[in-house]
C-alpha cells in the first residue's frame, strides 16, 4: 500500500488494518511524517516534528503486536499534539518566544497516549499561550489555512486543525477556552469536540484560563474524535474539576436515535451570513430526512454569557502570565501583552460575581434551550471564513467566537462540523450543542450527518 493509500484512509479504518496486521505502524507513520516534512515548510503547522521518537514509538507498537500481546486498540496509530503539553524531558512554549517552559511530568493526556502506545508525530503551532483565533504566531509564523492559503486557520489550535485538514496528521489534540478547537476545525474543513468542562483532565497543561479550558480531539471526522476522547478522558485525582468516572463514547452507532430532537432558533439566520444559513437550513433537512425530531427553541441572548466569559477568561490569563511578564525583556509579543493588560483592569468583584453566577446561569440556559431539545444546532461563527489580510484581526476575533464563548463559560459540549463550502470553496460549518456530559449524542449525530452527506472532500 502506498502512502497515498495510507493517507487517504479514514482513522477506523487504519486502526482496523494495524489490528488485522495489513498495516504496521511503521509504515502508517513513516506516511504522515514524510508528507509533513515535505508540506511544512509551506503551511507552518508543526513547531518541530519529531520523526526518531515517532518510528521509535511505531516500531514498539509493531514488534509488541508481533509478539501476539494484548494491546489497546489505539497502539501504534501516530498522533500530533498542540504545544501546551508537559511532557517529561521535552520544553514546552506554548508557542511562546518567552522562553522553553521546562517541562515537568507527563500531562494526564499525553501519559495516556504513552500507556497505549501511540507515536507523537510532533507539536503544533498555535496562537502565543492560546490567547488569539487567527493562527497568526509572532514567533513561529502564521498557520496557514491548507484549503485555501489566503484565508485564516482560525485558533488557537490552528496547527491542530491545519495538520489533520492537510493530513499531515490522523488527528489530533488541541484545547479550547472560547471557541480555540472548534473554529480552526470549522474553518479548516475538519471536525472538532470541545468537550463539557472536566471531562478531560487539564494536569499538565498551559492553560489559557483554568477554569473554562477544554482539552479536546480535532480529526476528519466524529467516529474518529469519539475514540480519541474515549481514550483521553475521565477522572484524574491530580485535577479536582475533572467529571468523576468514565463514560464510553464508543461506538458510535452508524444510526442515530430517531427519538432524539434537534433545537432549532428561526430567529438565529436573521443574525448571520447568507452562507452561515444555508448551512443551518441544509444540517436541519440531513437530520429531518434521518427520522429526526425537529423542535423550536427559543435562545436567551447570548452576549450577557459571552461577556461573562471574557471576564473570567481574562483576569485568569493575568494571573498565569503576570510572573513572566514582570520584565520587560520576557520576548512575549505585544498582541499577548495587550490581552494582559485588559486582564489588570477588571476589578476582582467583577470576576467573582461571574464564577459566581456561572451555575444559576447554565441551569437557566438548560431549562429554557433544552426543555424540548437534546442537542442545540446553531452556526459556528456568523460570517465566513476571513481572508488573511483582513485589517481589523482582533475585531474579527470577537465577532467570530459569538456563538462559541458563551459555550465555554457554560460548561457544555459542542461538536463543529463542516456542511458546505461559500463562494471562495471555503468550508461552512456548524456546531452542535449539548447537555452536560451528553458528548455521546453530539458524536452521534455528527457522525450520522457525515456518513449521509459524505466526506467533506469530496465536495459537498
Amino acid at each position: 500500500m502506498t502512502d497515498n493509500d495510507i493517507l487517504s484512509l479514514g482513522v477506523p479504518d487504519m486502526v482496523r488494518s494495524l489490528a488485522s496486521g495489513e498495516l504496521s505502524s511503521v509504515a502508517i507513520t513513516s506516511a504522515y511524517l514524510d508528507l509533513a516534512r515535505s508540506l511544512n515548510p509551506e503551511i507552518n503547522c508543526y513547531i518541530r516534528i519529531e520523526p526518531d521518537s515517532a518510528l521509535t514509538c511505531a516500531e514498539q507498537a509493531d514488534a509488541a503486536r508481533r509478539r501476539g500481546n494484548e494491546v489497546h486498540p489505539l497502539c501504534g496509530m501516530p498522533i500530533a499534539i498542540k504545544d501546551i503539553f508537559h511532557r517529561r524531558g521535552i520544553p514546552v512554549s506554548a508557542g511562546s518566544g518567552a522562553h522553553a517552559i521546562d517541562s515537568g511530568p507527563d500531562a494526564t493526556v499525553v501519559r495516556r497516549l504513552r500507556q497505549v502506545g501511540m507515536p507523537v508525530l510532533g507539536i503544533l503551532n498555535l496562537d502565543e499561550f492560546a490567547a488569539g483565533g487567527s493562527g497568526i504566531n509572532a514567533h513561529f509564523g502564521r498557520c496557514l489555512n491548507p484549503v485555501n492559503h489566503r484565508f485564516l486557520s482560525g485558533g488557537s489550535s490552528s496547527g491542530s486543525a491545519a495538520a489533520v485538514g492537510a493530513r499531515m496528521a490522523p488527528w489530533s489534540l488541541g484545547s479550547d477556552a472560547g471557541g480555540s478547537v472548534r473554529l480552526p476545525a470549522g474553518w479548516c474543513g475538519v471536525t472538532g469536540l470541545k468537550p463539557t468542562y472536566g471531562q478531560v483532565p487539564r494536569t499538565g497543561v498551559i492553560p489559557r484560563t483554568w477554569s473554562m479550558d477544554c482539552i479536546g480531539p480535532l480529526a476528519g471526522d466524529a467516529a474518529s474524535c469519539a475514540l480519541l476522547l474515549e481514550l483521553i478522558a475521565g477522572e484524574d485525582g491530580r485535577d479536582s474539576s475533572t467529571l468523576p468516572g468514565r463514560q464510553s463514547f464508543t461506538p458510535v452507532p452508524e444510526v442515530p436515535d430517531r427519538s432524539l430532537r434537534i433545537g432549532v432558533d428561526r430567529g438565529i439566520p436573521e443574525t448571520i451570513g447568507r452562507h452561515q444559513g444555508a448551512a443551518l437550513s441544509r444540517a436541519e433537512a440531513v437530520f429531518r430526512d434521518m427520522g429526526l425530531g425537529i423542535a423550536e427553541t427559543v435562545l436567551q441572548d447570548i452576549e450577557p454569557l459571552n461577556q461573562l466569559h471574557q471576564v473570567v477568561v481574562k483576569c485568569e490569563g493575568a494571573a498565569y502570565l503576570a510572573p513572566l511578564l514582570s520584565s520587560d525583556e520576557c520576548g512575549v509579543s505585544e498582541s499577548v501583552r495587550h490581552v494582559v493588560r485588559e486582564g489588570y483592569e477588571i476589578p476582582a468583584a467583577a470576576y467573582l460575581s461571574a464564577l459566581r453566577l456561572r451555575l444559576p446561569m447554565l441551569q437557566a440556559f438548560l431549562e429554557s434551550a433544552f426543555g424540548n431539545a437534546d442537542a442545540i444546532l446553531l452556526p459556528l461563527c456568523p460570517d465566513d471564513v476571513p481572508a488573511s489580510d483582513h485589517p481589523d484581526i482582533q475585531g474579527l476575533f470577537a465577532r467570530s467566537a459569538r456563538f462559541t464563548r458563551f459555550v465555554n463559560y457554560l460548561g457544555l459540549p459542542a461538536i463543529a462540523f463542516p456542511v458546505c463550502r461559500d463562494d471562495n470553496g471555503m468550508p461552512v460549518s456548524v456546531q452542535l450543542l449539548g447537555k452536560p456530559r451528553d458528548e455521546f449524542t453530539l458524536l452521534s449525530l455528527a457522525d450520522a450527518f457525515g456518513r449521509v452527506s459524505g466526506p467533506f472532500s469530496e465536495g459537498t
